[in-house]
């Protein structure tokens, strides 16, 4: 009987990892935004976002585009793509948001980027 690979030797296994890293870096930046600590939520910020590109990066530029070869087919891909250009905007609002102590709108921002 064949094992299942380890899933973080695999590239699914790999991005479900930090998909998970990236939430509980949320959580703990949501949390310290509702305690009004923006200045450590600020810098806590700098990391996700950053992390948050990266994974976009890997998506758009490597596994999309092979999916895109294997299959053929590129239309949930191009919807990912756009999905990855909300949630940047979506960043960058949430930045704005800690740059200008505003919390509500951080939390508008946060709120929007998780809908997506």
């Amino acid at each position: 009987m064949a094992t299942d690979p380890d899933p973080e030797t695999t590239v699914t296994g790999y991005l479900s990892a930090d998909h998970d890293r990236l939430d509980a870096l949320l959580v703990e930046l949501t949390a310290l935004v509702a305690a009004g600590d923006l200045a450590p939520a600020a810098r806590l910020l700098v990391g996700f976002a950053a992390g948050l590109g990266r994974h976009i990066r890997l998506e758009d530029e490597l596994l999309f585009p092979t999916f895109e070869r294997v299959t053929g087919h590129d239309g949930p891909t191009a919807v990912m793509r756009e999905e990855h250009r909300m949630i940047e905007e979506h960043l960058a609002g949430m930045e704005a948001a800690l740059a200008s102590g505003d919390p509500a709108a951080f939390t508008l921002e946060r709120a929007a980027l998780v809908a997506v």
